[in-house]
This record gives structure tokens, sequence and C-alpha cells, in this order.
């Protein structure tokens, strides 16, 4: 319905949009809204909101053109002197839905990343202990080997010398 909603005069696709959202779906539920419940809307201050409800009602009548159809010039009662800017009404439901969900998201990722890192950390620090160990049993090796060969070279030594 949103289509039907851009025909009125002063009404683009995101307030056609944003309209729809808050329960205004029709031409025909805006021209009989009233000033204030249309105020409401985030986008439309009180004069706005006058000129598009006589914007409605004009396309809404039974022979109305089919075009855009301009709301009358003075259509809007005086304004009143505000003392500060309207607030935005608070998030809907479904915004913070899905605020909360992006959030989710994205401490889910930040754990998942965490716990990655940490793996990897560990991994590493089990790689460095295998190294040493492998390094130590080398030398253990390297130290028996050269034990056994000044062993077997003293063992020659004296067979030598035996002979003689």
């Amino acid at each position: 319905m949103i289509t039907d909603l851009i025909k009125i005069q002063g009404i683009g696709a995101f307030a056609a949009d944003t309209l729809t959202k808050n329960g205004f779906k029709t031409v025909q539920s805006i021209a009989s809204a009233t000033i204030s419940s249309l105020s409401a809307v985030n986008g439309f201050g009180e004069a706005r909101a006058a000129k598009v409800i006589a914007a409605a009602k004009a396309l809404a009548k039974p022979n109305a053109r089919k075009t855009r159809v301009k709301a009358p010039a003075k259509a809007a009662p005086k304004p009143v002197a505000r003392k500060s800017r309207v607030k935005a009404p608070a998030k809907t439901a479904a915004t913070k839905a899905a605020v909360a969900k992006d959030l989710a998201e994205k401490k889910k990722a930040e754990a998942k990343a965490e716990k990655k890192k940490a793996k990897a950390k560990a991994e590493k620090k089990e790689a460095k202990a295998k190294a040493k160990k492998k390094k130590a049993k080398a030398e253990k090796k390297k130290a028996k080997t050269k034990a056994a060969k000044k062993k077997a070279k003293a063992k020659a030594k004296k067979k030598k010398s035996k002979k003689k």
C-alpha cells in the first residue's frame, strides 16, 4: 500500500514506509487520522500532519483525481511555540531486537576469535615444548655417542698397549 500513500502530496517513499510501520497503511487511514496521532509519527510535526491529512482527505473522496493532490496552503493551525525540540519516539521493539541480535552476534564473534587466539597460543607453546624436548633428546644421544666413542678409543688404546 506504500504506492497508494506516495500519491498523497507531501509523502515520499521514506515517509510512506514510516507511516506504514506506524499503522497508517491506506490513504483512508491517514484521511481519518487526527493531527495529534499523525504528528506522533517520527518526522511529522503538527503543520506537516495537517497538510498531509488534508491532502489525503482530498484524495480519498470518491470522485478524486488519481494523481497527486496538493494540500491547501493554509490548512495548518497556528504553530504552537515550542520550548525545546520534540524528542524522537523510543525505538520500536523490532529495532531493539535487531540491535540486541547484532550485539549478541558481535559478542559471539569476539568470543570465537578470542578462543581461536587462545588455541593458537596453546599450540605454539606446545610446539616450543616439543622442540625443546627433541633438542634435549638429541643432545643426550650425542653425549652418549661421544661417551661410547671415547670408551671405544680407550679400549682400543688399552688393547694396543697390551700387544706391545
